[in-house]
């Protein structure tokens, strides 16, 4: 069967903000999984990702969270695989317990995503947002957006920034006219280091992301 290569630039906010960082070498082993992606990736801390937006949805229970981690303790069975991601993800779960969002105490709704994706200078970037956060103001739409980044290795104070600045352009171009993106509640969540960040040089970032994505959009023309 002749493998699967994407002809169009396409490109998840991951990759992307490391390809921002990235060697010229690097640079070129992102494009090379983006354009060729494996056929039998398996999403890791699918089960904790599920926990923690229904943290949200369920007004912040922790009782959410501490019986998913006893269900995933209590299992036993399954691959050397799945028997990994249930340990990593009741480390996951663990940390995420440690958070005080700054948004606790604000009347909003949380709602999936419809759109996953936006463009950047002809890339399509997939942000895929976890959650999306809705609440009105003096007669006012507002929203923000939540993303959850589970990986052991922690995103610097730049890689935070400018992931959450990418979430935030995403959330300006999906909405609506009449709805006002609130900055101050777009957040990439780093589960293990149990920060939260939130956009920062808004402006810079959104340039950064865009000369990203004209390279890509260059780097994706060369044979692989």
């Amino acid at each position: 069967m002749e493998k699967f290569i994407k002809s169009t630039p396409e490109i998840s906010i991951s990759p992307l903000v490391e390809f921002v960082f990235a060697s010229e070498r690097k640079k070129a082993s992102i494009i090379r999984d983006q354009k060729n992606p494996s056929d039998f990736i398996v999403a890791r801390y699918r089960t904790a990702r599920s926990a923690f937006s229904k943290y949200f949805i369920n007004d912040f229970d922790k009782d959410t969270l501490i019986n998913v981690i006893e269900r995933l303790q209590n299992n036993a069975t399954g691959t050397e695989w799945a028997k990994n991601d249930r340990q990593n993800s009741v480390v996951a779960l663990r940390h995420f317990l440690q958070f005080e969002f700054p948004f606790k105490n604000l009347k909003c709704t949380f709602v999936r995503p419809e759109h996953k994706s936006y463009a950047i200078e002809g890339v399509d970037v997939i942000v895929s947002p976890d959650l999306i956060l809705q609440w009105e103001d003096n007669g006012k739409t507002q929203v923000g957006a939540i993303k959850f980044n589970i990986k052991k290795q922690s995103l610097t104070l730049q890689k935070g920034g400018l992931t959450a600045t990418v979430i935030y352009d995403y959330l300006k171009q999906i909405s609506s006219s009449y709805v006002i993106v609130n900055k101050d509640y777009c957040f990439c969540i780093d589960v293990m280091s149990e920060r939260i960040f939130s956009p920062n040089r808004i402006e810079d970032n959104i340039i950064v992301a865009k000369e990203a994505c004209l390279e890509i959009k260059r780097l994706w023309t060369l044979p692989s």
